[in-house]
């Protein structure tokens, strides 16, 4: 009985792990405005017929189609006309099922985020823009280049929800980080347990390297994530 009640915690651990991992984190502002084309100038770099694929194309409202090249990155710089507070919603458009892009963003050419988006991956980004201010979109390949569908979607928050849309973002990530944190911990520890019994079962057998050496691991791991987690 006991042996099946680890083995059932075990299960739902892991199922856990995946959803929970895989669960969407963006915000949806309701306050927000799209990106006005009279508040920037959008100019484009290797986006020519050498470069196959590459794209990055402004379709008004706020939204750009982004594909890296199979040769270079596809790069955007954008320079604003007024003081915004932006938040950058990365990602794959739909229908494109193996596309990965590496985004590197820099602010006034200082690098500030690096980012892999998956079509099950978007990430969202708060950036405080003034007056003449630069922001560079680079779209580089993440292995094959053929589907990377990017589509980078830019709003801009009023003053009165800047702060607490960030600030609501950044703990969701910090906590969904713990959780995962976590999960893994009773993974490990249910596993520890199940290959303990294991062991208790067969104890008048030695034991190989091989059950040594997972046991270590298991232990390793298991203050490496405790120390994450705390």
């Amino acid at each position: 009985m006991k042996k099946f009640f680890i083995q059932i915690l075990l299960f739902l651990s892991i199922l856990t792990l995946v959803l929970f991992s895989s669960a969407d984190t963006t915000l949806s502002c309701g306050d927000c405005v799209p990106l006005s084309k009279y508040d920037y100038t959008l100019k484009t770099y290797n986006i020519n017929k050498d470069n196959k694929w590459a794209t990055f194309r402004d379709e008004n409202n706020g939204i750009f189609f982004i594909h890296s090249g199979k040769k270079d990155p596809s790069t955007g710089v954008f320079t604003f006309k007024q003081n915004l507070n932006l938040i950058l919603t990365l990602s794959i458009r739909s229908g494109s099922k193996v596309g990965d892009i590496n985004f590197r963003i820099k602010k006034n050419n200082l690098k500030s985020n690096e980012l892999i988006i998956t079509p099950r991956i978007t990430k969202q980004i708060f950036i405080s823009i003034v007056k003449n201010d630069t922001l560079t979109i680079i779209a580089d390949k993440h292995g094959a280049t053929s589907a990377d569908w990017g589509n980078l979607k830019i709003e801009n928050l009023p003053d009165s929800v800047q702060y607490t849309l960030s600030e609501i973002y950044n703990n969701i990530i910090i906590y969904k980080n713990k959780v995962v944190i976590f999960l893994l911990l009773s993974i490990m520890f249910l596993l520890y347990i199940k290959f303990k019994n294991h062991h208790l079962l067969h104890k008048f057998e030695k034991s190989s390297l091989f059950e040594k050496t997972f046991q270590i691991i298991l232990k390793l791991f298991f203050l490496f994530g405790f120390f994450l987690f705390l």
